[in-house]
């Protein structure tokens, strides 16, 4: 399912870069038809998949998916798509990786979970390499 994911999230990139230069749309209407078209059928998901399932809606729930709303599916594909609409593809690549990186800080700064010098070291590593993969090719040629 994860590599399935991958295809279909690279197969979109490339799309929607291609519609971009096709058609004079902005990153806010690329935004919203992508959550036009994934609420139905996330929501069809659920109902197949949870249907037995009770939920109750506590704090921490609420809190959870206001946080998944508007921190993950608004502010960071947001901020996604328009960078796709302003830089090559190939070099927004390296960027997914920031995503692990934000997700265990946030879960250290949230959450209180402990950040150890081992994971703190693996994400300074993280971090160093999105720098050399988007480094400016000059930069490259000298060194």
């Amino acid at each position: 399912m994860e590599v399935l994911a991958a295809v279909f999230w690279a197969a979109t990139t490339i799309y929607l870069k291609k519609l971009v230069r096709e058609r004079p749309i902005t990153h806010f209407q690329t935004l919203f038809a992508q959550l036009f078209f994934s609420i139905p059928l996330l929501a069809a998901a659920y109902l197949i998949v949870e249907w037995n399932r009770s939920l109750t809606i506590t704090l921490p729930v609420l809190s959870a998916f206001a946080y998944q709303t508007l921190l993950v599916a608004f502010f960071s594909y947001l901020l996604w798509f328009w960078m796709i609409h302003h830089y090559p593809v190939s070099r927004l690549a390296a960027f997914t990786f920031l995503a692990p990186l934000f997700g265990v800080i946030f879960s250290g700064l949230l959450l209180g979970e402990a950040l150890t010098p081992m994971l703190l070291g693996g994400l300074t590593r993280v971090a160093v390499g999105i720098y050399l993969v988007n480094r400016p090719a000059t930069a490259v040629s000298r060194g």
